[in-house]
């Protein structure tokens, strides 16, 4: 599909669907699974593509679906509706008839798969995984151990997570069963509107997906993804919360002149929008450029550190400029602001992406 086709689709969705029941949403703590239905029906989640055919990854489309939920305000709305792609693709070569299978429920709205590596334990380090697999048949292995901080790891169809089987990280394909697996939601400081969750695995039944032991170079190849789509979400964050400040700076009046005039707010503004800029430059440069030269964990691990640390920084500005608005629950700056903290976390920390960066220099 022709990517501002899609764009207009998606854009449309989101001021149709998203916008109007935010603040429902982040009250009550879930959006409806509807929800992928709704945008199934779009062909949205399959990337404007019929869910029916064979699925090909569509790097730009891919961007626009996460720059336009972005721009709803809301990162939960990405990681609601734009995460799925991320897990899929460690199926791609590893299990290739599931692959298709899940492409279609996925993309069809019909079922959710969520990344679940987190532990308690562990964070963001994958060598201090403790969850244990076991071999019961065959082709058939059984799952014991707990994950955390998982979205909607209380409510997912699949779950894509990773175990040790005979000491060696290997990665499963879990599905949902209430009768070993159970969860409890975490409130959290952002992403609300999101269920986040601790789930534990009481020898649950999974599918071995890849190699026993190959788990790390898996989840290097679907992370680098993940951590693109981050830094994507964290960039178009803080040009949405800097339009909202600058739009706010001409209309707020004080001693009778717009905020705008005063020229500490001009400056805030000017030095705001060219540190977007340039990160933004940055990550268009690098998505142009891996088509031909393929992934860079180095140049991705920077965009996202990047992203991120220019995302709080304007998010805490625009919640200054806006003043006590800022600080109203459910306003978009006051949204992004609380938001923006998780993105430092998410996907390796900033700390686990600078020393990611540190050991390539």
């Amino acid at each position: 599909m022709d990517v501002e086709i899609y764009r207009e689709k998606v854009i449309k969705f989101v001021d149709s669907v998203i916008r109007p029941n935010l603040a429902t949403w982040e009250e009550s703590g879930s959006y409806p699974l509807e929800l992928h239905a709704l945008a199934a029906k779009e062909n949205i989640l399959s990337l404007g593509q019929n869910p029916e055919d064979e699925f090909h990854d569509d790097l730009a489309c891919r961007k626009v679906l996460i720059e336009e939920l972005s721009r709803s305000g809301s990162q939960a709305m990405v990681m609601a509706l734009a995460s799925h792609f991320v897990s899929l693709n460690a199926f791609k070569t590893t299990l290739p008839q599931t692959y298709t299978r899940l492409c279609k429920q996925v993309f069809s709205g019909k079922k959710t798969l969520v990344l679940a590596l987190t532990e308690p334990q562990a964070g963001s380090d994958l060598k201090s995984i403790q969850c244990e697999a076991s071999l019961e048949g065959e082709g058939e292995y059984l799952l014991s151990g707990e994950k955390t901080f998982i979205c909607n790891g209380g409510r997912a169809d699949y779950m894509l997570t990773a175990a040790r089987l005979d000491k060696k990280l290997t990665l499963f394909l879990v599905k949902a069963d209430k009768n070993s697996i159970t969860s409890s939601e975490i409130p959290c400081l952002g992403w609300q509107g999101l269920p986040i969750a601790s789930i534990k695995f009481n020898r649950v039944k999974a599918t071995r997906v890849g190699e026993p032991g190959q788990a790390g170079r898996l989840l290097q190849q679907i992370l680098l993804q993940e951590r693109l789509n981050l830094a994507v979400m964290a960039n178009t964050s803080a040009m949405v919360t800097f339009e909202a400040a600058l739009e706010y700076s001409k209309k707020r009046k004080v001693q009778g002149s717009p905020l705008f005039e005063q020229q500490i707010i001009r400056h805030r503004l000017a030095d705001m929008h060219g540190k977007i800029e340039l990160c933004r430059a940055y990550i268009n440069q690098y998505i142009a450029a891996v088509t031909v030269s393929g992934p860079d964990a180095k140049a991705i691990a920077i965009a996202k550190n990047q992203a991120v640390e220019i995302l709080e920084e304007v998010a805490a500005k625009s919640v200054q400029i806006h003043g006590a608005s800022g600080c109203i629950s459910g306003s978009q700056a006051e949204r992004i602001y609380r938001d923006a903290r998780l993105l430092g976390l998410g996907g390796g920390s900033t700390e686990v992406m600078n020393e990611m960066i540190s050991r390539l220099l």
